[in-house]
C-alpha cells in the first residue's frame, strides 16, 4: 500500500465518505469495475474521471495530490485548460 498513489488515496477518500465501490460509480457515472481496476491500481484515470470522482466524493481533485515534504499538496499542472477545469469545481 502506497498512500501517496491515486489508487490509495482514492480508496481512503471513497471508505472516509462511507460509500462502496458501486454507489461511487453510481454516483460519479462510472461502472463498479472501472472504480475497482483505478483503486487496484490496474488503471490510471484520465483527467476527466478524476474530475468525475472528485465531484462524486465532494471534495477538490487536490485531495488526490500526495502532500510535499513541507505538508502542503504538491502542485497540479500549470496547463490554463486543468486550471479553468479544477476551478469550475469549487
Amino acid at each position: 500500500m502506497n498512500p501517496d498513489s491515486f489508487s490509495d488515496r482514492l480508496r481512503t477518500l471513497r471508505e472516509a465518505a462511507g460509500i462502496n465501490q458501486s454507489e461511487l460509480a453510481r454516483m460519479a457515472g462510472l461502472s463498479r469495475q472501472a472504480i475497482s481496476k483505478i483503486e487496484n491500481g490496474e488503471r490510471e484515470p484520465g483527467w476527466n474521471t478524476v474530475l468525475l470522482l472528485a465531484s462524486a466524493l465532494g471534495v477538490e481533485v487536490t485531495a488526490f495530490v500526495p502532500p510535499s515534504a513541507d505538508g502542503l499538496a504538491t502542485s497540479l499542472p500549470s496547463d490554463p485548460e486543468l486550471a479553468r477545469a479544477a476551478g469550475k469545481r469549487k
